[in-house]
């Protein structure tokens, strides 16, 4: 199967970095500090899943969280993510440029869940793209929803609807569909993707968690997917091959006994990329910072805040990126409009 979409491997596997996967050291990979999950306040936003450059899961709709999506009886979120200001632009001014990049507009269900995506990009004010995906089925246990129905809508107005009609080139490389495989003779849980055909395998066992052990599980190829952990608290995810290199790396530190994410490590040689979250003293998670390295080479790093601070909802989001060689830099903003159930 792999062989009818090399073509198309060859122009996207350099964009397929993983979302967003934890951060740990040796042993300890799952533990974090010694605060319990019940000193933070829940929020909106899945942490460990929500960002607006990763790539877009949309197998995996967990980037919300539905407890609060159906306490305040939400119907639709507009996520609007806006083009990047130079520091000049931006200085005494924090109005947002009117024409975003990028739309996204989820909707829900009554208890919370996704039922459907739009996404829409544009380059100044023209639309380049819109892609629409509904959930008919239910969410499983184990995070997996399957987007049944596409819509497209392209520069050419070639406008095409259903899976069986999209060919490979349609779909953008951020955005990943996989379909469910079950489990494999070892009871691993495995999806395919419908466009690369290359496998995403979980390993929810800490003792399968090493590399020797993984031939005994699966037989990945190198741009197969390995996630240590279950699809909704990931520990690590990354490429391998040979079972001795990996790449593409991601880790995840959790608080103690919860899905609060407090670090983030990326490594996609030569970089490294460190995400910190910051809590404050009420327990509300009000942004994170990102770090990255070449090396041991500090080179920039990105301060994200939510707004309203020591909120589980936030209506903006800033994003301002530092140059440490200079006094230049830049920023963007995401907003965020809620539409309610009746």
């Amino acid at each position: 199967m792999k062989s009818r979409y090399e073509k198309w491997l060859k122009v996207g596997a350099g964009v397929l970095i993983p979302a967003l996967l934890l951060f740990a050291c040796g042993g300890q990979r799952n533990n974090g500090p010694r605060i319990h999950h019940d000193k933070l306040n829940a929020h909106l936003l899945n942490l460990a899943f929500f960002a607006p450059d990763d790539d877009i899961f949309l197998s995996f709709p967990l980037w919300f969280n539905d407890s609060l999506i159906r306490a305040k009886k939400i119907a639709s979120i507009e996520r609007r993510i806006y083009p990047r200001k130079n520091a000049s632009e931006a200085e005494g001014s924090e109005e947002v440029i009117p024409v975003p990049r990028e739309i996204r507009k989820y909707t829900f269900d009554a208890q919370g869940a996704v039922s459907s995506v739009n996404i829409t990009t544009y380059l100044d004010d023209r639309k380049v793209s819109e892609y629409y995906f509904e959930y008919p089925q239910k969410l499983s246990e184990n995070g997996f929803a399957h987007p049944e129905e596409r819509k497209t809508f392209d520069l050419t107005d070639n406008y095409r609807e259903g899976l069986n009609n999209f060919r490979e080139s349609e779909l953008p490389a951020r955005i990943r569909v996989h379909r469910a495989l079950g489990r494999n003779s070892a009871g691993v849980l495995t999806y395919e993707d419908e466009v690369s055909g290359d496998f995403m395998y979980f390993l929810e066992e800490p003792g399968d968690w090493r590399n020797t052990h993984v031939s005994k599980l699966v037989k990945p190829n190198p741009q197969d997917w390995i996630v240590w952990g279950k699809p909704g608290r990931p520990v690590r995810k990354y490429h391998l091959a040979n079972l001795v290199r990996e790449s593409a790396v991601t880790d995840f530190t959790y608080f103690e006994l919860s899905t609060f994410p407090l670090r983030i490590e990326r490594r996609q040689t030569p970089f490294t990329q460190k995400r910190s979250f910051n809590y404050s003293k009420y327990g509300f998670c009000n942004g994170y910072v990102d770090s990255t390295f070449s090396g041991k080479k500090y080179l920039t790093r990105v301060e994200t805040r939510f707004y309203p601070e020591d909120s589980a909802y936030p209506d903006r989001i800033v994003h301002r990126k530092e140059n440490p060689d200079s006094d230049s830099g830049n920023s963007y903003y995401e907003t965020f409009t809620y539409s309610y159930f009746e």
